[in-house]
């Protein structure tokens, strides 16, 4: 099906590109696996399903291109990184902090 979460997945990857964009998900762990299976349906599954992306354009949003962007900046993504550990353990385990 071309459920509302395809749909978006497929309409932003036509906005900015595969090359461009950076799978995210804002589940709780253990439901992680169905929001990746998502993004694999939406992308490499044939019209009307999904848009018939290749497996090179999949592994960059699922993972390339943030690994790209931080190999590209690398001290950056030292520094940031705790910061992002920290605010998402605040959110995980339920603290009410400003992020």
């Amino acid at each position: 099906c071309r459920c509302g979460a395809h749909q978006r997945i497929i309409e932003a990857i036509h906005e900015v590109g595969a090359d461009r964009l950076i799978f995210g998900s804002n589940t709780p762990p253990l439901e992680m696996t169905q929001q990746i299976m998502n993004v694999e349906e939406a992308m490499m599954d044939a019209p009307p399903i999904g848009m018939g992306a290749s497996e090179a354009d999949t592994r960059a949003v699922l993972g390339g291109n943030l690994a790209r962007l931080l190999l590209r900046h690398p001290l950056r993504a030292v520094a940031t990184f705790p910061r992002i550990l920290a605010q998402a353990a605040r959110l995980y385990f339920g603290k009410k902090r400003p992020v």
